[in-house]
């Protein structure tokens, strides 16, 4: 239950309202399509208070703030929203918070030196132009390979992942293909793999670690011996 922002005018209500979190969600749309910005600030702060980690709320609330003129508090609620894992505010943090972002996020076009990992006491690029590093997708292929449960299933997932400044995955399966088996536990089990199979290593910018805007995504074929 989103704001749409093509200049923060199209709003859609949405009628389910099974919840204090959802009637507020509703209440801060209607308030927002009737232009009372204040109102709706006031309300989604109050949805922020039950929920802070919300991403519609994040999402809306900014969306508020800009309307208000507050673009700096707009931009500190996208940047909680991306740390979430939303992406969907990553335009509206391009095109508002340039400023605000400068140091924290920056494309991943603009790093200075990409993403790394070690494997085997080697550290490696994680992409070799914009390709996944063969050496990763090796270690990825033997690690699916050992797995009894893994390498049963047929079917195609996605997953979306990227190494954060802190130099962990954040990854998460998004598309699930296995059929016969449980995808919550492939889901699970698959961004296990991922996380644990080698030490990352943040992307820098100016000799720091930090975050990129970006999410890759990586297509899986749910056979042994084909990624």
């Amino acid at each position: 239950m989103k704001l749409i922002v093509a200049f923060l005018l199209f709003v859609q209500i949405v009628f389910s309202q099974n919840t204090p979190l959802e009637r507020l969600l509703t209440a801060g749309q209607r308030a927002f399509e009737g232009q009372d910005y204040i109102l709706a600030k006031k309300i989604y702060s109050q949805a922020l208070i039950l929920n802070p980690k919300n991403r519609d709320v994040l999402y809306n609330i900014a969306a508020t703030e800009l309307s208000l003129g507050q673009s700096e508090k707009a931009c500190d609620y996208w940047y909680q929203l991306f740390m979430t894992g939303d992406y969907s505010g990553v335009e509206y943090i391009k095109e508002y918070c340039s400023d605000y972002f400068k140091g924290k996020v920056v494309p991943f076009a603009e790093l200075d030196e990409k993403p790394k990992f070690i494997y085997r006491g080697k550290e490696h690029p994680l992409f070799v132009g914009k390709d996944l590093n063969p050496i990763y997708r090796t270690a990825f292929i033997k690690r699916f390979s050992y797995s009894n449960y893994l390498s049963k299933t047929k079917g195609i997932s996605h997953i979306g992942f990227k190494v954060n400044k802190e130099s962990k995955l954040e990854c998460f399966v998004y598309s699930v293909g296995a059929k016969g088996v449980d995808a919550d536990e492939v889901r699970e089990v698959m961004e296990s793999f991922m996380r644990t199979l080698v030490v990352y290593i943040a992307g820098r910018k100016d000799g720091e670690a930090v975050d990129y805007f970006e999410t890759h995504s990586l297509p899986i074929n749910m056979q042994p011996n084909s990624f």
